[in-house]
């Protein structure tokens, strides 16, 4: 059966100009500081503001919508896998929101630019920025391409919650950009931010990978996945200053951007030899 390929409508988009603005907001609450540190509060006032947004109902049907949002799938699983969703529209809707969130990661590192001069520091840390973008970039939608667009999605719970924290990660880390280039944080206080933004980020890219890869695929993803982990809690470790620690975040995207397009690219290549001797 050839399925309809359904596209973001007009008004959806529209509602996409109005979620920049509720983000920008959002992420703008962990850009107070109070001499020099991010109070916890802030966190928290962050991922509960984030909720409401994912949401995006009245206030006063807020939890209980998510409770029963949360509940509903687990109780009636089997009756909701009579009707999967639909594999190209709903990926398309999360990509065109985590292309919001990293436009926020843009507009943070044009902003930090109006409270500090120009030096060698800030335009290195904006560079490094940039790249750092650009890599989470090629990362979510070359595997969003290859193994979800279009795809077989069940129920889509998966892509649903895990974009929650992919969502909130990417929200840190534009705040993350900021504090390198304008750097009024603290560097203790500015780890801090950088290892709670890349753990959510990563963890939750990881199991939406994990589900919607190849069993022949996993091992590998994994095998990256740790390796980025070892090396982001070395530099947590070892960096001594917030632009050190954003150079350092950014060659490590970079190099895992790199590693995963090669694997991408040999699994493609060991398809086609495998089809070949098919042939045969």
């Amino acid at each position: 059966m050839n399925e309809t390929i359904r596209k973001a409508t007009w008004l959806e988009l529209f509602y996409d100009l109005i979620f920049v603005v509720a983000i920008a907001k959002a992420v703008h609450t962990l850009g107070h500081t109070h001499h020099g540190h991010i109070e916890f509060e802030t966190y928290f006032k962050y991922v509960l503001i984030m909720i409401p947004l994912w949401w995006a109902w009245k206030y006063t049907v807020l939890y209980l919508g998510i409770i029963v949002d949360v509940l509903f799938p687990l109780v009636v699983r089997r009756h909701l896998a009579r009707a999967p969703v639909e594999s190209h529209h709903m990926p398309e809707r999360y990509a065109l929101l985590t292309i919001i969130l990293l436009g926020e990661s843009v507009a943070n590192l044009v902003a930090a630019f109006e409270s500090v001069t120009v030096s060698v520091q800030s335009v290195a840390a904006a560079v490094a920025g940039f790249l750092l973008i650009a890599a989470i970039w090629w990362i979510y939608y070359d595997n969003l391409e290859r193994r979800i667009y279009g795809r077989a999605l069940g129920t889509g719970q998966a892509v649903i919650y895990l974009h929650l924290a992919i969502f909130i990660g990417l929200g840190g880390i534009a705040t993350m950009i900021r504090f390198a280039i304008d750097p009024v944080l603290d560097v203790a206080d500015y780890k801090l931010l950088v290892g709670l933004s890349t753990a959510v980020l990563l963890i939750a890219l990881q199991l939406l990978l994990q589900i919607y890869h190849p069993k022949a695929e996993r091992g590998p993803l994994l095998h990256n996945a740790l390796i980025t982990f070892v090396l982001t809690a070395a530099a947590l470790v070892l960096v001594p200053t917030n632009l050190a620690m954003l150079v350092a975040m950014t060659g490590i995207f970079v190099i895992y951007a790199v590693v995963d397009a090669r694997r991408q690219r040999a699994m493609a290549a060991r398809v086609d030899l495998s089809a070949d001797k098919s042939l045969r």
